[in-house]
């Protein structure tokens, strides 16, 4: 190998570390993410991360193998919540599925599964009976028992709880993620879902900063 093409090798190997290396676009207010004025903290021990979600939402399927993904790296102080979406009345029928998954102990059958039977197997679930046929089938559940969670006071307070936080929140679309009541970001504000994750644990890294400042202060009183 002679010196020119020696030269030319190796400043090409140095340019493709560089580029390899340049860090990531800063996460910004009002362009990744919006504060939450004022500031609808639920009560908590961890920092929550909460999604608010709806099935028939193709950008929530979608954006479900990233949070999927985002889980298995999750820090031991990050609580995260899934929160049925209660944008519109309609919306309910389905919301009320998945925190019947969640009374009956049986989220990891039907949640993933709900998704795919939606977006691609195209079904349309458009009341409770085909509802409780897809938990009788996929989770092994009563009918009764089904119905019993369906239609349970927990249920119906979660939903309608649910609904006051994303008004206060100033939810207008899903996916919405919300960062303890203060953060919001949304995959129209970050352009993509993988900069939608960077944004989450941005965040996440601001609220824990936070929350070390002022536990520092607590104790030095």
């Amino acid at each position: 190998m002679n010196k020119l093409l020696a030269g030319i090798l190796m400043f090409s190997l140095a340019s493709f570390g560089a580029v390899a290396q340049t860090p990531t676009k800063s996460v910004t207010e009002g362009v990744d993410y919006t504060l939450i004025e004022p500031a609808q903290p639920m009560e908590q021990d961890k920092i929550q991360v909460i999604e608010l979600f709806w099935y028939k939402c193709p950008h929530c399927f979608q954006f479900e193998p990233h949070v999927q993904e985002w889980l298995k790296t999750k820090a031991d102080d990050v609580e995260f919540i899934r929160l049925p979406a209660a944008l519109n009345p309609a919306w309910a029928l389905l919301g009320n599925a998945y925190l019947a998954a969640k009374v009956l102990g049986v989220e990891d059958k039907i949640h993933e599964p709900l998704f795919h039977a939606i977006h691609v197997e195209r079904k349309r679930f458009p009341d409770k009976q085909s509802i409780s046929d897809f938990f009788v089938d996929k989770a092994g559940v009563t009918a009764k028992a089904f119905s019993s969670a369906y239609d349970s006071f927990s249920v119906r307070l979660t939903m309608t709880r649910g609904a006051d936080f994303a008004r206060k929140w100033g939810v207008t679309g899903v996916p919405s993620i919300i960062i303890n009541g203060k953060y919001q970001t949304t995959a129209g504000m970050t352009k993509s879902y993988d900069r939608m994750i960077e944004t989450i644990d941005h965040l996440v890294d601001l609220e824990r900063k936070a929350l070390s400042t002022t536990a520092a202060a607590v104790a030095d009183r």
